[in-house]
């Protein structure tokens, strides 16, 4: 951990983002299906129409949703709202020493968690500083680490990089809200 970070300083949050970044590298040996989580559908499908949703914002005009899924944007802020689902999960693993969980699937739980999230994300938004430094570290290394996301084919969208470093930020305290709401410890 001699490594230079940009936003890291507590150890704990240090301890956070190395156990998110090397979740993040694991792969089977015969599969090319990472293990970074496997989310049950019905919180699959929240995450992908929330990225869809900052993607479509992010470009000036707004993307077509024909066009969403296909954008590296789109894949990146799925990618950020799935790391800070991890960044929730490592850290709770850190403090409660690896219990095992269940992920709330019932469509009131979810539909409820759904609504929740635009009342936390426009409230005052309290999360740990170690945790804030951990998410931080992410996205900036997640951004770093993605080729060509200034490069469009069509030139008639605009990438909006204002909106697309506050979309990144949203993008995971999301991910740890969803966390925070739908796992249930045992």
């Amino acid at each position: 951990m001699d490594e230079a970070y940009k936003y890291l300083k507590d150890p704990l949050g240090i301890r956070v983002f190395e156990a998110v970044k090397d979740s993040a590298r694991e792969y089977t040996n015969d599969s090319a299906e990472s293990k970074f989580l496997m989310l049950p559908d019905k919180i699959t499908n929240l995450v992908s129409i929330l990225a869809q949703t900052f993607t479509m914002l992010t470009f000036s005009p707004n993307l077509p949703l024909d066009n969403v899924k296909n954008s590296k944007v789109f894949c990146l802020y799925y990618a950020i709202i799935i790391a800070g689902i991890q960044v929730y999960l490592k850290d709770q693993s850190i403090i409660k020493n690896a219990y095992s969980y269940v992920w709330e699937e019932k469509d009131k739980e979810i539909e409820k968690t759904s609504q929740a999230l635009w009342k936390f994300l426009t409230g005052k938004v309290e999360i740990e500083k170690y945790l804030c430094e951990a998410m931080d570290e992410t996205v900036y290394a997640m951004k770093h680490s993605t080729k060509g996301l200034w490069d469009l084919r069509d030139k008639k969208y605009k990438l909006l990089k204002r909106e697309l470093n506050t979309w990144c930020d949203v993008s995971i305290v999301s991910g740890y809200f969803f966390a925070k709401t739908l796992v249930k410890y045992s």
